[in-house]
């Protein structure tokens, strides 16, 4: 009689083990300034508009009609940007002590 209780409680403790059911998925509540991942994806990619001049090949970046950097690729050597930096609508370039007139390209180094 006791091997009998002992392989019924022995038997059943798998059955008790097992974890208790999980919830139903609630929707996420939706956090005021985070962007909606659903919205229109065209709005938040820039628009790229390329063209060739002198050998050179001009990438125009733009959101909003309002270009924030130039990437210019000569025919020879590697490319470099121009960048509006404060936001003012003009690409700002660091000038020279010895000659402001000349506008230095910023070049990429490193990237990863």
């Amino acid at each position: 009689m006791r091997i009998a209780i002992l392989l019924l409680a022995l038997s059943s403790a798998p059955v008790l083990a097992q974890p208790p059911p999980l919830p139903a998925k609630v929707p996420p509540a939706a956090m005021p300034g985070v962007p909606n991942p659903n919205a229109e994806r065209s709005a938040l990619e820039p628009k790229v508009t390329i063209r060739h001049e002198n050998g050179k090949e001009i990438e125009e970046f733009s959101i909003h009609g309002q270009v924030y950097m130039v990437k210019v690729t000569p025919k020879y050597g590697p490319p470099y940007y121009l960048v509006d930096t404060n936001g003012d609508g003009r690409l700002n370039a660091r000038m020279s002590r010895l000659n402001p007139r000349i506008m230095v390209p910023q070049w990429v180094l490193f990237r990863w």
